[in-house]
């Protein structure tokens, strides 16, 4: 399986088991900009960050979103099992240190 965190598109997931016929089999659809992800194997729990950055149009930092835990055990059917608002901008900075914590 292959998981995108495909900007306006959410998350989608692919099944690439034969590369001449990948499939996209789901997608779960977020509120804002799908922009990063973490997939716990272990438990078949993936990691979302999905949100707005304005930081680069002003001089204040207005970027916000939510970090997203949701279950892929069944990926034709992603299920959210957790959500929280994210603190800008070092909420989106968050996955990239769960991924270094768990690995």
């Amino acid at each position: 399986m292959l998981y995108i965190a495909d900007g306006d598109f959410g998350l989608e997931i692919w099944d690439v088991s034969d590369i001449y016929n990948t499939v996209r089999i789901s997608r779960y659809s977020t509120l804002y900009m799908a922009l990063d992800l973490y997939l716990a194997q272990s438990n078949n729990l993936l990691y979302l960050s999905d949100g707005v950055y304005t930081w680069y149009l002003t001089t204040s930092d207005n970027s916000h979103g939510f970090f997203r835990i949701i279950d892929v055990s069944d990926t034709y059917t992603p299920v959210k099992v957790g959500k929280d608002s994210l603190l800008s901008p070092s909420g989106f900075l968050f996955l990239k240190i769960m991924h270094m914590l768990l690995n």
